[in-house]
């Protein structure tokens, strides 16, 4: 069954995307089991451990054939508070939301970051711009503030639940 837009635009359809398994076709096998003959192989990666802190950086720039330039991506990504990747490692990972860094401008030439990070005290976010810092509660606000017409996500930053440096971001 396809995928709707919002799913496809959401980062869990991305990583699922990533690591569903693969038939590429004619691979050429050099093990004296196949013959060297080229066949049809299904191919599949998997996390093993996966790192204490993940930075995720999503790509906001597309180039235009018709103007030979690059253009900033202005499409909404969802993202999750709690990103469970158990289904595409070797056993259960799951990472907390900690952090966001926004691009707020029209253009890639044009505009500024901002930061919407999780402190250790508290359930909220709290967006920090280059003239005031204001206390958010929600990962909802977050996403607005972060993929709205002018401002859109670029790094996330994960920490891994149950890890070695549980709440040290």
């Amino acid at each position: 069954m396809p995928k709707t837009k919002q799913q496809q635009e959401s980062l869990a359809w991305y990583i699922e995307k990533h690591y569903e398994k693969v038939t590429v076709q004619g691979l050429r096998c050099d093990s004296e089991a196949c013959g060297g003959l080229p066949a049809n192989r299904e191919r599949s990666f998997r996390i093993v451990g996966g790192p204490e802190v993940l930075v995720i950086q999503l790509m906001r720039m597309r180039f235009d054939e018709k103007t030979f330039r690059f253009k900033k991506v202005t499409d909404r990504v969802d993202y999750p508070e709690r990103l469970d990747l158990s289904p595409c490692s070797e056993g259960p990972l799951a990472y907390q939301l900690k952090g966001v860094v926004a691009h707020s401008g029209k253009t890639l030439q044009r505009g500024h970051y901002v930061a919407m990070v999780k402190p250790q005290v508290g359930n909220g976010f709290v967006h920090c711009n280059d003239e005031t810092i204001d206390d958010k509660s929600t990962k909802e606000q977050i996403l607005s503030l972060a993929e709205s017409n002018v401002c859109q996500s670029y790094l996330l930053v994960y920490q891994k639940i149950g890890g070695r440096m549980a709440n040290c971001i």
